[in-house]
Formats: C-alpha cells, structure tokens, sequence
C-alpha cells in the first residue's frame, strides 16, 4: 500500500516460464487459475525467465491491494513444519491453468 514501493512493480501478476506458458497455452496477460490443494486464486500471467521452469512465482502482499489476490487462499495453516512450527509460507505444489469462461 506504499506508492514508492509499487510504483515500479508490474502489478498483481504471476510469473510463469515460458515453457509452462506454451504448454499451458498461457500469453502475457491472460488470466490464470493458480490452484493449491487448499485453495485458488485467479491472477495476470506474466511470462518471464526470472523462474524456473515447472515452477512459478507470486509475490507477497498484494493480497492487502485486493483479498482476491490473498496468497493465504493457497498456503495450508494445518500442516506445519515440526521444527519451527510454521506452514510452509514460501513453496507449495499448485497448478495453473488459463482462465476460461468457466472460471468467470
């Protein structure tokens, strides 16, 4: 919410590699489905290099812009690691899909 600090930033979006866009049939900009066992969130595709690929990348915080964008929809507070005794906060299995019609 601070405007120096997102006045650079590309906006809400998910980056994705470009191998995982092309199989997922995913362009710059489309809406994609990021789907968790817990949960989904709908986001802006960003295709990037930046990450690897079978993975993508959200960043924190934009969920206080819009609660759609609440990455807690995808993290899993039930499931703690044993030794610190927190959730796993920074890497989870999901799976994106480009949003159809069907996801409104």
């Amino acid at each position: 919410m601070i405007p120096s600090l997102a006045q650079d930033e590309k906006g809400c979006v998910v980056d994705i590699h470009p191998d995982d866009a092309q199989k997922a049939l995913v362009s710059n900009g489309d809406r994609v489905r990021v789907e968790a066992p817990k949960g989904f969130i709908i986001m802006k595709a960003h295709i990037s290099q930046v990450v690897r690929p079978g993975t993508i990348r959200i960043a924190w915080g934009w969920g206080e812009v819009n609660p759609q964008y609440n990455l807690n929809r995808l993290t899993d507070d039930d499931r703690r690691n044993p030794v610190i005794g927190t959730p796993s906060g920074r890497s989870f299995l999901c799976r994106i899909e480009k949003v159809s019609d069907k996801w409104g």
